[in-house]
């Protein structure tokens, strides 16, 4: 006998395997129906959810929110279909929180209520913003102005025994002269000084070297007024630091240095004298200076006398600072134990510095003093000299060649050319009558 087909619904019908998938696909499909009618309503909290300051807080006079940047985060608690607000369907960035729109006519701190709302199409019908945490913002509603302060330091360690003994402290020293500061512009006009604070470690003092510590920023305002509005870029940028410079008192003799000295010649302490012989310094921990330097004397100013010189506090060469109240010291230097001869110079030991080819120059030696060059030094090398050892330098750079007739110029240097006038030096000034005269053709 022939066999019947059976029809596709009787294949279908009986076929475990397709009936068992049917029937998961109608399971789910139910579930899911159920799940999406009944499911029950909750509620979930999304944090840190950035507010938004908006624009219409400003006006055309300049006036803006200022607000502390650690309090622009809310917690947004929003509520609906367990399905459609969890944490795979809506995000932070899915919500705004925004402020009311309070204009202000007047400067100072205001309240602004906070509102939320979903964004992105995010929710659907179900999801609702049930609170906002905190449910207000602090914002400060100003001009913004940016102005300039002096800076000083402050040190939190008493005065006593700051330094070690034979060691001085100076004034504390900020890292930085001035400051740009930002803000609010009521706040900054009650600004009325800015100070960098530190303290020196207990371990570290007695101090016997200079210090620099890590500062805080303190600010001295007229009333009482909000910091976290105000900025200060400098202090943002670099960490301010207070420095105390720490230096050495000690006792030093005085000296004077020379100029133009003979070169076997040294003034000895018997010919020397300083008041005051020793002075107390203050000096860099480091410093190498074994002697206070007075003044540099010229040897072209020490005849064969008792030499006096009164120099004031000011007028010393040194760089330690004295610290002892001293005004004047005066330098003694006597050479009256030296001799004196006037010698004449003549043309031909004449030097002519920077001279042009192109021009003749002569001397007239009727003027001047060059007539009368006058030598200090001891009788025995003195006398060994003669005016055939005496050299003149006269720079002539700085004659004017378009004038015809003589000039008168500074003479540049006068020299011994003789081994006995190393012992010896000339004495004062001398200038020279020169004539430059174009050479002929």
């Amino acid at each position: 006998m022939k066999k019947m087909k059976k029809s596709l619904t009787e294949k279908l019908i009986y076929n475990d395997k397709i009936l068992i998938v049917i029937s998961v696909l109608l399971s789910i499909t139910l579930w899911a129906t159920v799940k999406i009618n009944y499911s029950n309503e909750t509620s979930r909290v999304i944090s840190d959810v950035k507010i938004t300051l908006n624009a219409e807080g400003e006006n055309e006079e300049g006036y803006k929110y200022f607000v502390d940047e650690a309090q622009l985060y809310a917690d947004v608690e929003i509520a609906g279909k367990s399905y459609n607000i969890n944490s795979n369907a809506i995000s932070k960035d899915d919500i705004v929180v925004t402020v009311s729109d309070s204009f202000a006519d007047t400067a100072g701190k205001k309240w602004l209520t906070l509102s939320a709302k979903l964004v992105n199409g995010k929710g659907g019908n179900s999801a609702q913003i049930v609170s906002v945490t905190p449910s207000t913002i602090a914002v400060y509603y100003d001009r913004e102005i940016t102005d300039t302060f002096n800076v000083e330091a402050q040190l939190s360690n008493s005065a006593e025994d700051l330094v070690d003994e034979g060691y001085i402290a100076g004034a504390p020293v900020p890292s930085v002269k001035t400051v740009d500061i930002t803000g609010p512009e009521s706040i900054l006009n009650q600004l009325e000084k800015v100070f960098l604070q530190a303290e020196i470690p207990s371990e570290d003092l007695p101090l016997t070297k200079t210090k620099t510590m890590t500062a805080t920023v303190r600010y001295q305002f007229g009333s009482t007024v909000d910091l976290q509005y105000i900025s200060c870029p400098e202090f943002e940028k670099n960490v301010p630091t207070v420095t105390v410079s720490v230096k050495e008192r000690r006792e030093i003799p005085t000296a004077v240095k020379y100029i133009n000295q003979p070169e076997a010649y040294t003034p000895s302490d018997g010919n020397v004298t300083i008041s005051p012989e020793k002075v107390n310094v203050i000096s860099n921990t480091n410093s190498t200076e074994t002697k206070y330097i007075i003044e540099t004397i010229d040897f072209r100013e020490l005849s064969n006398k008792v030499n006096k010189f009164v120099y004031t506090a000011e007028e010393t060469q040194s760089s330690d600072k004295l610290a002892d109240d001293i005004s004047l010291f005066t330098v003694t230097i006597d050479f009256s134990d030296m001799s004196r001869k006037v010698v004449a110079g003549n043309s031909s030991n004449v030097l002519f510095v920077n001279s042009k080819e192109d021009f003749d120059y002569n001397v007239d030696f009727s003027g001047g003093g060059l007539d009368s060059i006058i030598l200090i030094g001891p009788s025995s090398a003195l006398s060994q000299i003669t005016y055939e050892d005496i050299q003149i330098e006269i720079n002539v750079d700085s004659l004017d060649l378009a004038r015809s007739g003589s000039q008168q110029i500074e003479v540049s240097n006068i020299s011994i050319q003789n081994e006995a006038g190393k012992e010896c030096w000339v004495y004062g000034s001398y200038t020279a009558t020169v004539t430059a005269v174009p050479k002929a053709e």
